[in-house]
């Protein structure tokens, strides 16, 4: 599971781009600019838009640019933006939320990654997808030196429904 959860639909990458700290008009620009460069392109059909890269070796290019420190803290600010938009029903983001906390390292509270790393197992578990599952749960139970008891027996138990599933 290296490649990044999508957002889903109801995330507008404009707003989210807009949350994460940029000026509306600045990033705005940056998406036009990018799509002429044919880093990114619209995907199309959709009420709002959604991009993606060209291909995968310009996500790769600009990556590979970025130190940890500074991609963890990106991941930590998409987390939080994330948060902010959907408020109350983040947790329909929580393959996203999972993705972001975990990859923010030890800047994100562990416990509120094990949480989304829990809830995104649960939500692919719930729809019959329990490799991933498996995977959510793995990166919550690695996750757990400062665990309650109760917590890692939880994702225990749901680590082997979805091991038994598969």
């Amino acid at each position: 599971m290296n490649a990044p959860t999508p957002i889903t639909p109801q995330t507008k990458v404009a707003d989210l781009l807009e949350a994460v700290g940029g000026d509306p008009d600045a990033v705005l620009d940056a998406l036009d600019e990018a799509e002429s460069a044919q880093l990114i392109k619209a995907l199309p059909g959709r009420r709002h838009p959604r991009y993606e890269f060209a291909h995968a070796l310009v996500r790769h290019a600009l990556l590979d640019k970025l130190s940890v420190p500074r991609l963890q803290r990106l991941h930590l600010g998409i987390a939080a933006a994330l948060e902010g938009l959907h408020g109350e029903r983040v947790d329909e983001q929580a393959p996203a939320m999972a993705h972001h906390l975990y990859e923010a390292g030890g800047r994100a509270d562990a416990g509120r990654t094990r949480r989304f790393l829990r809830v995104a197992g649960e939500q692919a578990a719930a729809t019959a997808a329990y490799d991933e599952a498996l995977v959510f749960y793995d990166r919550a139970l690695s996750l757990g030196r400062t665990m309650e008891d109760s917590e890692r027996a939880r994702l225990t138990y749901l680590r082997g429904v979805a091991k038994r599933a598969l």
